[in-house]
């Protein structure tokens, strides 16, 4: 659903990707109940746990227990961000993707570990990569949509919400989170499964493309 979208953005036709506004709107209840396993004191939490019927019921299991699917909740309030930053509207951005954003964010906030000085994730699957088999950590995926979210929400704080009490923790975990674990052959699809089988979703690449958090080019 997520990549059905991005074609919208980039043909400014907003119009029509409002369909996914309200989408999600209409079934907010469903997403925070999706992320039940997540439920604290820190905020409201969202999430998808994988492919989903129409009423986006699909629980994601805690990190740690398994290999749940955890990163596709990230993934919609990106979406979100991207129509917002194209229509600028400051209140959508202020009023919707701020407060998904926190609750994302909070799902991972509860699940890294800290290792050797540096912050971890426990294992989760990559969308569509076959035979994760090992219980490996730091999905390249969800470290990827982890930092997107951090810098993303510690920008949206300075603009719309300077006296957040979460600021000061989540510039802590930015600093402290491990990068996407890498090999020889470029990118990993977790520190221990290099990509070693081709598939059509590419989501270990996150990083580089749509979160444009690494170059492309080494030099840039």
């Amino acid at each position: 659903m997520q990549l059905q979208y991005w074609p919208l953005y980039t043909a400014n036709r907003l119009d029509l990707a409002e369909t996914l506004v309200s989408y999600i709107m209409q079934n907010l209840e469903q997403l925070h109940a999706n992320a039940a396993a997540y439920s604290n004191a820190s905020g409201p939490v969202i999430g998808i746990g994988g492919a989903c019927p129409y009423n986006l019921m699909c629980p994601i299991g805690r990190l740690g227990n398994g290999r749940p699917m955890v990163g596709d909740g990230m993934w919609i309030v990106h979406n979100l961000h991207m129509h917002a930053s194209r229509t600028s509207s400051v209140t959508m951005m202020r009023d919707t993707v701020y407060g998904f954003l926190k609750a994302a964010v909070n799902v991972y906030m509860q699940s890294a570990f800290e290792a050797n000085g540096t912050l971890h994730l426990p294992p989760s699957q990559s969308p569509e990569y076959p035979g994760q088999k090992c219980t490996c950590g730091d999905t390249n995926f969800d470290i990827a949509l982890f930092r997107w979210g951090l810098t993303t929400a510690i920008e949206l704080a300075s603009r719309f919400d300077p006296e957040a009490s979460q600021l000061p923790e989540w510039q802590r975990v930015l600093r402290q989170l491990t990068e996407g674990p890498s090999n020889e052959h470029g990118l990993m699809i977790d520190n221990g499964t290099g990509f070693d089988i081709g598939h059509r979703h590419f989501s270990h690449l996150f990083s580089l493309y749509p979160l444009h958090l690494i170059a492309d080019d080494p030099s840039k």
